[in-house]
């Protein structure tokens, strides 16, 4: 292009228009906007050797009047550059004419900008406070991003998750108590992939941590306290000088991290050592569980008692079954290993006993999990009214509420007992 020309179109065009008093300039183009009204705007770009220019504005496709409105701002831009054109000798100035053709474009402002807003992924324990949860995808909202983690609870939740977590500018993590006193295996995977993608992708993760229990996420380097990371942010004063204090992070620095674009928030190692930890003490806790099983001695039983098997693992003796009365005869009868196991004494994985009441009701595993229940041995006394009304509770807050049939059936499972 001549030397100047762009430069010259630039200032033409900066006041074109008196409802767009916003600029953005680049290179070789320029965008004049309005904050309030985000789908009213003008924009120009020279792309060799053309230079395009574009108004957008809100009108239906049948909409006369609204196109016609749309033809006359595109005249009073041409017009503008028409007067710039005229300087520069040698130019052909095609397509500045007040009949020239115009082209109209169709499109979904909404669904435009929800793509390019960053998108927001976050891991958080279920029963969370509710008033937290609404303040933090508020602030999410407020600074322009998208709030990608409600979805569908199914079998394939996990999935759903972790594909949205890929896509994600910025990771969330939701360190409140909830999170850290019902550390569920859902939450565990969750962690893993979340810092899967960070190592990978380098995608900023943000812990949002607004009440620090003392223990439970010490790091052993800052005296019983979890150290921001970020130093420069003025919002955080968890590393002040040689003085530590308490996060307390508040759902505003959220927002005010988006728009800045901040690299990360909170205490990230902290909260690496805290999973890292947990993790550790569930393998600690399954494997001891396993040893004690194996090791538990049988106890003698005098005759005509009957006892379950303590282990499938456990070889039975070769002689006659304990427990099984012969009648004084010493022939025995049976074998012990096909004897219906004592009342109580099966526990089941909690996924398997919600699909055995109704394979339907299997998709509410990880709300139990986060809740504590792990298995049938975990599950409230079908007396303890208070426990089941918070079970409850949880599954009707839960990203995916539990629908109508499905609590009634599962109800009437949890009050008789059925495990």
């Amino acid at each position: 292009f001549p030397p100047g020309l762009v430069e010259m179109t630039m200032a033409a065009l900066q006041d074109v228009d008196e409802e767009l008093p916003l600029q953005t300039f680049y290179r070789f183009g320029g965008v004049l906007f309005d904050q309030v009204d985000e789908r009213r705007k003008a924009l120009f770009y020279f792309e060799y050797p053309e230079l395009v220019l574009q108004v957008h504005g809100q009108c239906d496709e049948v909409d006369v009047e609204g196109r016609q409105e749309l033809v006359e701002r595109l005249g009073r831009m041409k017009e503008r550059v028409k007067t710039v054109a005229q300087v520069f000798k040698g130019l052909a100035r095609r397509g500045l004419e007040p009949k020239a053709q115009v082209e109209f474009v169709a499109y979904d402002a909404e669904a435009a900008a929800a793509a390019a807003r960053p998108k927001v992924h976050a891991s958080f324990a279920t029963r969370m406070n509710s008033a937290t949860m609404q303040s933090v995808t508020h602030e999410v909202y407020a600074a322009g991003c998208e709030w990608t983690t409600d979805h569908t609870q199914t079998e394939a939740w996990f999935e759903e998750w972790s594909r949205k977590a890929e896509e994600a500018e910025f990771l969330l993590v939701l360190f409140t108590p909830e999170y850290k006193n019902l550390f569920s295996e859902a939450l565990e995977r969750e962690a893993d992939k979340i810092r899967q993608i960070h190592e990978r992708n380098g995608t900023p993760v943000y812990i949002f941590e607004p009440v620090h229990i003392p223990g439970l996420n010490a790091p052993p380097d800052t005296n019983g306290l979890p150290a921001c990371e970020h130093t420069g942010c003025a919002l955080h004063k968890c590393a002040v000088g040689q003085t530590r204090h308490l996060p307390n992070h508040k759902p505003a620095e959220i927002g005010a991290n988006l728009r800045e674009r901040v690299p990360t928030m909170g205490a990230f190692h902290a909260w690496v050592k805290f999973c890292d930890a947990k993790k550790q003490a569930r393998s600690a806790a399954a494997g001891a569980g396993a040893v004690a099983a194996a090791a538990t001695p049988q106890q003698p039983q005098p005759a005509g008692t009957a006892q379950p098997l303590a282990s499938a693992a456990v070889a039975a003796p070769p002689q006659a079954p304990v427990g099984i009365d012969d009648g004084g005869t010493g022939r025995g009868g049976g074998a012990a290993g096909t004897m219906p196991p004592a009342p109580g004494s099966s526990v089941v994985a909690i996924e398997n006993w919600l699909a055995g009441v109704h394979s339907a009701l299997a998709v509410y595993a990880s709300v139990f999990i986060d809740e504590g229940y792990d298995d049938t041995s975990l599950l409230p006394d079908p007396k303890d009214q208070a426990s089941l009304d918070e079970l409850l509770e949880a599954l009707d807050n839960a990203p995916a509420p539990i629908k109508k049939g499905h609590r009634k059936k599962l109800e009437g499972a949890l009050k008789a007992g059925a495990w």
